[in-house]
């Protein structure tokens, strides 16, 4: 029904490697493809996530939320 993403890479382009996997999707993509689930995605900024925020916008109830670092 929800799920929370931690600390969640912004690309596959950073380790570990998945060999071919950006010819089908990156990780952003792969976020939007919870959707209609409410997705929250914590501890990141939310420029990485400007695309499947604007797809998250085609949904009634904007299914994703992103809960910026807190710095201490």
């Amino acid at each position: 029904d929800k799920v929370e993403l931690a600390a969640l890479p912004t690309s596959h382009r950073r380790p570990p490697i998945f060999l071919n996997v950006l010819r089908v999707l990156d990780v952003p993509q792969a976020v939007a493809l919870l959707f209609p689930r409410q997705v929250t995605l914590l501890n990141t900024s939310a420029e990485p996530w400007r695309w499947p925020a604007t797809v998250a916008k085609l949904y009634p109830n904007n299914p994703l939320q992103i809960r910026a670092r807190r710095d201490k």
